[in-house]
């Protein structure tokens, strides 16, 4: 099975969780080619990483990246210019197909189904974007003239259509034409390439989970933490626990008070803030 990640060194540490939560639910012993993205991965990461395979073994590659490829980039929210290396994909890999998965997620279940999937002659199988429903991504939407929007988070790649198709050309040639209508960086400019050639498929597959504001689903396979408030950044998120589980399977493990008392630490500030907040709407 071939698997894709995109990481710079801060992220290393949540790639290694997500890496283990798919080796730990793997069910059928499969073997895993894992191309890494590599944004700025320091040798001592890369090596946390490779640790991984004392688990279970499998083959990994890191591709180094050249980020000043997108350093005009219109770059939003809490994201980088770093995500746009997604749309070299398909001239970074040889195979025929990827899945690629963003790290601030977990695999809770096998992926073999998912892999399985027939294309039906589609660039890619996606799962829809939670914010597709809002009106002011329904007027996005129609911007780019779609009629349906996917979360790039997740995504088993035609890489072959991908080629055919000169779809890389296309993703730069609106990235340089049409940067105005760029919200979610290359989220947006996939979306626009693919043109509603996708494949939707389960939301278990990519259950975008967002504090106070996702409808819980049952069984997910893939539980994809959506914007800033992520289970290792302090917010004290509900999946805190799920993700402690994972990470002392890795290099990266701590004792359980050791991981707790950094999420406070994290935490406190941001809680005294709202507070603070709260009292001066008060006033």
């Amino acid at each position: 099975m071939n698997i894709a990640f995109l990481i710079d060194n801060s992220y290393a540490e949540q790639l290694c969780v997500t890496l283990a939560s798919i080796l730990k639910n793997d069910k059928y012993n499969t073997f895993f080619n894992i191309y890494v993205l590599d944004g700025g991965i320091s040798d001592e990461n890369k090596e946390k990483i490779c640790r991984l395979k004392d688990f279970k073994p499998f083959n990994i590659e890191f591709i180094k990246i050249d980020i000043s490829l997108f350093d005009k980039s219109p770059v939003r929210y809490h994201l980088k210019a770093l995500n746009y290396a997604r749309i070299l994909l398909p001239s970074l890999l040889t195979c025929d197909k990827v899945l690629f998965l963003d790290c601030d997620l977990l695999v809770l279940d096998d992926l073999t189904d998912f892999y399985n999937e027939d294309f039906e002659n589609k660039y890619a199988c996606v799962v829809k974007e939670r914010l597709s429903d809002e009106s002011f991504f329904k007027r996005h939407i129609k911007e780019l003239r779609l009629k349906s929007y996917f979360n790039a988070g997740v995504m088993l790649l035609n890489l072959e259509k991908m080629r055919n198709h000169n779809i890389q050309e296309l993703c730069f040639k609106f990235l340089s034409e049409q940067p105005d209508k760029i919200i979610l960086l290359d989220q947006c400019i996939l979306n626009f390439a693919f043109n509603d050639n996708v494949k939707f498929i389960a939301t278990r597959y990519n259950y975008q989970y967002k504090l106070n504001f996702s409808k819980k689903i049952k069984n997910p396979a893939i539980i994809h933490f959506v914007g800033k408030e992520k289970p290792y950044f302090g917010y004290a998120h509900p999946y805190e626990n799920l993700y402690y589980h994972y990470l002392k399977l890795t290099p990266f493990r701590v004792s359980f008070f050791e991981f707790k008392r950094k999420m406070w630490k994290i935490f406190y500030p941001k809680f005294i803030k709202r507070i603070f907040i709260i009292q001066m709407c008060m006033l």
